[in-house]
């Protein structure tokens, strides 16, 4: 499934166009293998390579990611599991209906979005962006966890939620502090080097 649910994700970004920023969680198709925790994977390669900037949620916080939970839960109930696929092709055209369908019901909110760049004809083998921003919550001794890493914050931040913005070219990290009662005031709060690796989307899998 991983393989075929890939293949209609993309399709699905080139018929849409690109958004600025992809939500991901900290699954390991995502973020890599969880025996090399300071990598990322291909997908992350992909959207920096289209100018797409990845946005990791926090760690076993399901708000965060309940719309897009909810829209995988209704595709794979009204395609994937629906009917039986011959092959890739054969999924690709029932997800196209099922696509169509629900832009129709939901055509005045996804009128009302942001515009969105048009997927370009051939995808760079080189990042176009170098931001990838993690979303962490401190733990009790106000420190988050990037890769193998752990950052201690100013005190004060034990079990707050933080952004934290890594630089590839710059192998910098720097994070900001989230305010719910005031959330245009994001100061920051920490700098650091940081230094992960990512898989090129183009190279064969292992």
């Amino acid at each position: 499934m991983a393989e075929e649910g890939g293949e209609v994700a993309l399709f699905v970004v080139g018929r849409w166009g690109l958004p600025a920023y992809a939500p991901f969680d900290n699954d390991s198709i995502f973020q890599g293998a969880h025996a090399h925790p300071s990598h990322l994977g291909r997908l992350v390669h992909y959207c920096l390579c289209l100018g797409v900037i990845p946005v990791f949620a926090p760690p076993r916080e399901q708000g965060f990611q309940n719309n897009i939970e909810s829209f995988n839960a209704l595709w794979q109930t009204k395609v994937w599991h629906r009917r039986q696929h011959r092959d890739a092709a054969q999924l690709r055209t029932r997800s196209t209906a099922f696509l169509d369908a629900h832009h129709a019901k939901h055509v005045l909110r996804f009128d009302a979005a942001p515009r969105r760049a048009p997927f370009p004809a051939a995808v760079s083998h080189r990042p176009l962006g170098c931001l990838v921003i993690l979303l962490r919550r401190a733990d009790a001794r106000g420190s988050v966890k990037i890769g193998r890493r752990s950052f201690r914050l100013p005190s004060g931040y034990a079990h707050r939620l933080v952004r934290c913005e890594w630089r590839i070219a710059l192998a910098r990290l720097t994070v900001f502090a989230l305010h719910r009662s005031a959330p245009a005031h994001q100061p920051q709060i920490l700098q650091r080097s940081l230094r992960l690796s990512i898989t090129p989307w183009f190279s064969a899998p292992r």
